[in-house]
Formats: structure tokens, C-alpha cells, sequence
């Protein structure tokens, strides 16, 4: 055989081990599922919409949260869809939409309807809450992936908590293009909306009660039903938004703080407790006010400077008058007025749900009292070192409107499955 005849024969050998290699590899490359799984990623796109949460459904099955729906629109670069945007959006958000669509291939935005349209899917979805949300020192709010933070969304989070989150996937072509005639694949929780948590708020009354308290700088507003006990609106102000949390925690008037359930000097709903202590041990008086009274040398005025004249304890629950209270509480004596205090539940924590409670009462230096008469004045009308919330003063006038049956408040009806 020639020395040519030898080389051609070598370079047929060595061609055909490098394709039998190459075969091999290739076959490898098949058999191997992380590189298949990989080419599949490369023709698919997944966007995250939002995260799917149960409701709180007021106590007539009103939802509170989930209560507005909305849709999302998945925008496709395709010349019907863009055109289609300045009937949706402003001008501004058009062209911003535009640019993201021609660098990403889709663009996603939160709209109020279905947009039918070639290039553009709509996904119905439901909005958990937004700025309009009703009752928000209660509710709570949530995280950015869907997870309770405070309030019932976080007590009740492994209840409300949906199981991931909602998805859409679409097709692209190699070269990166949205395959937008190709239905995309969605994943949605629905019926999660129908779950959750039914509580006692009744949602007309807590509108109404939040329209009022616009009038309120700083306080506090609580509507219960006095048969049952059942809380039908508390409203806390100042209010905060749920789009602005940060401006919210730093801001110091403490928005987030829910006032129904703190600690204050409560004033003079605080007498009917000084009454039904005396009216216990049948201690009567009928006291001239003039406007003033000394005590212990030290002159406490009335909140009307012209005073009542003569009132016995019916008027003086009346008008609210302090001088028949200032001494009206020296004849009854600190002991008495302290243990129908405690009696009350002043000094006990009112449990709502869990995380959600109201803070324990402080009646204050009961010795001090005991031995001032100065400092016995100032409880009379619910000053001094007396600390009490609007919830327990709640429960008290409850229980007067009861007469005298105590029903402790509650929040919480039961929870909600399939509606």
C-alpha cells in the first residue's frame, strides 16, 4: 500500500472516532435531565402576579379584605397591544410600558377591568387590601410575599396564608421572543378568597364609625353590642395607609398604634364607678356647687366655673360635675371605690385574639389615695395616676346599659371554609 493510501485511510479512522465521540456526547447530553430541564427554562418565562390569601369576612359574611377585584395584564410586544394602552394608561405610563415591553418582551400592570386585546392576557385576581381597607388597626397588614405581619392577618396567618404563589408562564421563541399567540399557563388560587376568619365588626357601622372620627386628631372610637358583648367597630386615630408604612413608623403621632386598646387618663367616665361604689353602701349626698371646691387647702375647680348649685348624685351624673365628685368620693373612701374597680376588671388584660389585646388598667398609688385626699379628689374624676383604656370603659358602660350584667367583649366569630 503507498504511503498515500495510508493517510487517507488514517484520516477516515480518526473522522470517524471523532463522530462516534461526538455521538456519544451528544447522546449524553440528551440522557442528562439538568441540561434538558435547562433548554426548557430557556423557552419558558414565569412571572409571579401576587400571593392568594383568605378573607375576613365581617359578622353579616361581608368580606373586608379580598373585597375588590382587580385584573393584571400581561402586555406582549405586539403593535395592537401598545396601541391599544393609551385608552388605559397616561401617556407618561404608556411610553414607560412601551420601552419596558421592547427590552423584556412583556410588561405586567394592575388594571381595574379585562382588557381584550391581541398581544395583552388578563388574569382576574382579587385585591387583599389597599388603602381603602376598612378597619386596619385590626386587620393588620401584610408582608410583600403575602405573610401576616400584624394585627388578625398575623393571628390568623396559618389559616389566611395561601399555598404559593399565582403564576403565569408563556412561551418564548430561541430568539427570545414572546410567543403571545401561544395561551400562556396560568396557576391561580382561586377560591382562597372564600376562606378565613368571619369576626364580629359589622362593616356599615365601622364605616359610618370611621367617617365620624375623621374629626379626631388622636383617640379612639369603640360600637359594641350590649346584649352580646360583640364589637361591631373600633377605630383608632390618626389612621396611616397601607401603599406608605414607612411614613407610618415614623411618624410621632405612632399611627400604627391601636388607641382602643392603650392605657390613658380616661376623665370623668370614670364617675359611675365613684356613684355605684357609694350607691353600694347607700351613702347619699346633696352638694352646692359653686363652681370650686377646697380640698386639703388646695382649690379643685368644676368644668363649669358658675357652677351647678345644688345636685344630688342623679344630676350630678347629669351634668358631669366634678365638685359633687371631688367630695362626694371622700364619703365613700378610697377602699371602696378601688374594689369595684378591680371588680370591673380594671387592672385585667382584655384577650381579643391572639397578639391583639388590650393592656392592663393601672388604678395607680392605692396607698397614696388611700391617705390624700387631694389625690382621692383626682380620681373622683378619673385624673391623677388612674390609667385606663377605652376598651375596659366600654365593658363598664356596658354593663351599666346592661344593668349590671357584665358580657365581656369579643372579636372573633369562627373561621370560614368554602364560604
Amino acid at each position: 500500500m503507498s504511503v498515500s493510501y495510508k493517510r487517507i485511510a488514517a484520516c477516515y479512522i480518526l473522522a470517524a472516532l471523532l463522530m462516534f465521540i461526538c455521538v456519544l456526547r451528544v447522546f449524553a447530553v440528551i440522557k442528562e435531565e439538568r441540561y434538558s430541564a435547562a433548554a426548557e427554562q430557556v423557552n419558558r418565562r414565569t412571572v409571579t402576579l401576587n400571593y392568594s390569601r383568605g378573607s375576613i369576612f365581617d359578622c353579616n359574611m361581608n368580606r373586608i379584605t379580598n373585597s375588590q377585584s382587580v385584573y393584571y395584564a400581561i402586555i406582549f410586544n405586539e403593535p395592537e397591544a401598545l396601541a391599544t394602552l393609551y385608552n388605559y394608561f397616561s401617556g407618561e405610563e404608556t411610553k414607560a410600558i412601551t420601552e419596558e415591553v421592547r427590552s423584556n418582551g412583556f410588561a405586567v400592570r394592575k388594571v381595574s377591568r379585562n382588557i381584550v386585546c391581541d398581544g395583552i392576557y388578563c388574569v382576574k385576581a382579587y385585591s387583599h387590601a389597599d388603602d381603602s381597607l376598612i378597619a386596619k388597626h385590626i386587620i393588620g397588614y401584610v408582608s410583600a410575599e403575602g405573610k401576616g405581619v400584624s394585627g388578625l392577618e398575623a393571628a390568623y396567618d396559618d389559616i389566611l396564608l395561601g399555598d404559593g404563589e399565582n403564576t403565569v408562564t408563556f412561551n418564548i421563541s430561541g430568539h427570545g421572543d414572546v410567543l403571545s399567540y401561544e395561551e400562556p399557563l396560568l396557576i391561580y388560587d382561586y377560591g382562597k378568597e372564600n376562606c378565613g376568619v368571619k369576626i364580629t365588626i359589622d362593616k356599615d357601622i365601622q364605616q359610618l364609625a370611621e367617617q365620624e372620627a375623621m374629626a379626631i386628631n388622636c383617640g379612639a372610637l369603640i360600637v359594641t353590642e350590649v346584649a352580646t358583648g360583640k364589637i361591631k367597630a373600633m377605630v383608632s386615630r390618626p389612621d396611616y395607609k397601607l401603599s406608605d408604612l414607612a411614613s407610618a413608623l415614623n411618624n410621632e403621632n405612632e399611627p400604627l398604634l391601636n388607641r382602643a386598646l392603650c392605657t390613658y387618663n380616661i376623665g370623668s367616665v370614670f364617675k359611675p364607678i365613684v356613684a355605684a361604689a357609694g350607691y353600694e353602701r347607700g351613702i347619699t349626698a346633696q352638694i352646692d356647687c359653686r363652681g370650686y371646691t377646697n380640698i386639703d387647702g388646695l382649690t379643685f375647680a368644676c368644668h363649669n366655673l358658675g357652677g351647678h348649685g345644688v345636685v344630688d348624685i342623679t344630676n350630678a351624673l347629669k351634668f358631669s360635675c366634678n365638685s359633687f365628685f371631688y367630695q362626694f368620693i371622700q364619703r365613700v373612701g378610697a377602699d371602696r371605690v378601688l374594689s369595684l374597680a378591680r371588680k370591673a376588671g380594671f387592672e385585667n388584660e382584655i384577650y381579643l385574639a391572639e397578639g391583639l389585646k388590650c393592656q392592663k388598667g393601672s388604678l395607680g398609688n392605692t396607698e397614696t389615695v388611700s391617705i390624700s385626699k387631694r389625690a382621692l379628689a383626682n380620681l373622683s374624676i378619673g385624673q391623677g395616676e388612674l390609667l385606663l383604656s377605652p376598651l375596659v370603659i366600654t365593658n363598664l358602660y356596658m354593663a351599666i346599659a346592661n344593668g349590671g350584667s357584665y358580657k365581656p367583649t369579643s372579636l372573633i366569630e369562627g373561621t370560614v371554609e368554602n364560604g
